[in-house]
């Protein structure tokens, strides 16, 4: 059974108790997110939430556990997901690539969180090599940036000991367990998973910059540099220069403008109850999108939400 069947028909059971009034005119449609323990699953639910709430009776949208961004990409070219999060990167390359998707908000900025297991000697980016590093499940957004991110420093995956695939939570048990000297995490902050691995086993969160990281967003311009904000994680008193990439909330070209401007609305003029949920959203900027974002194109959607704002 398709992930679509299966949304349908839980929102019809979800939906049963509902006036007869309202099941007849409902419209359905589905947002992407990423795994359970990350930010695209707390902003995607915080997200459906809010649109539940203004829309009422008229549409209603499902947040779907996905395994992250390459998969969400996917999925809107296939038609499986109506809209969804993903990282620009990803949505940039995908575009190109002649994949039909428009750009509906930026979220916030996701940044490189370089973790290294206590113990570990670690001066610079030279003391990776040889190491065993994770970067991610193949599906996920943070496995195809990281993938970019190493190609674009010219570092080939045989200059470490072990490239491991896991997911976030598997990978900081790894970690704390000395299965793993890195951890590569691509995440909004303040990070559930970062704190956790700071806190349970003292692993150290590490500036990811120097010369060749500079060269590197030179060659793969939807990379920026960034800092991790002081004072986020025990023990971390300074800023953390960093690499970043923005989450971006996207849909199919064909995704009802109505649809894709009721999310919107959302985020031009969010709820207390929506910022309790995703704090993260609290950086959402639609404008920012306006003009559309590199080579992907506003969906008209966030248009129809400016001029229904407040």
């Amino acid at each position: 059974m398709s992930r679509r069947v299966k949304l349908v028909a839980a929102l019809c059971c979800a939906l049963a108790g509902w006036p007869a009034w309202a099941q007849g005119s409902m419209r359905l449609f589905s947002l992407g997110s990423g795994e359970l323990d990350g930010g695209y699953h707390d902003a995607a639910r915080a997200l459906c939430a809010s649109v539940n709430d203004r829309e009422r009776g008229r549409l209603r949208c499902s947040p779907e556990t996905t395994p992250g961004s390459r998969y969400n990409i996917d999925a809107l070219a296939s038609g499986e997901l109506d809209m969804a999060i993903t990282q620009s990167d990803l949505a940039w390359k995908a575009v190109e690539a002649g994949v039909e998707l428009r750009v509906a908000s930026m979220l916030y900025v996701e940044t490189l969180a370089l973790l290294i297991r206590p113990g570990m000697r670690f001066d610079g980016l030279q003391d990776l090599l040889g190491a065993r590093v994770d970067i991610g499940p193949p599906a996920s957004g943070r496995n195809a940036t990281l993938t970019a991110l190493l190609e674009a420093l010219e570092t080939p995956a045989a200059s470490f000991a072990e490239l491991s695939r896991r997911t976030g939570s598997d990978a900081v048990e790894a970690l704390c367990d000395g299965a793993l000297d890195a951890v590569m995490l691509i995440v909004g902050h303040p990070s559930a998973l970062v704190a956790k691995a700071i806190d349970a086993c003292g692993a150290r969160l590490t500036p990811f910059a120097g010369p060749r990281v500079v060269a590197a967003t030179a060659r793969a311009p939807f990379f920026r540099t960034e800092r991790i904000p002081a004072g986020l994680y025990s023990g971390v008193d300074g800023p953390v220069p960093t690499l970043g990439v923005a989450a971006l909330l996207v849909a199919r070209a064909d995704t009802p403008t109505d649809m894709v401007a009721a999310v919107a609305e959302a985020l031009v003029a969010p709820s207390r109850n929506m910022m309790l949920r995703a704090p993260l959203l609290a950086e959402a900027d639609p404008t920012a999108v306006a003009e559309g974002f590199g080579p992907i194109v506003a969906h008209a959607g966030v248009e129809r939400a400016f001029e229904a704002a407040p």
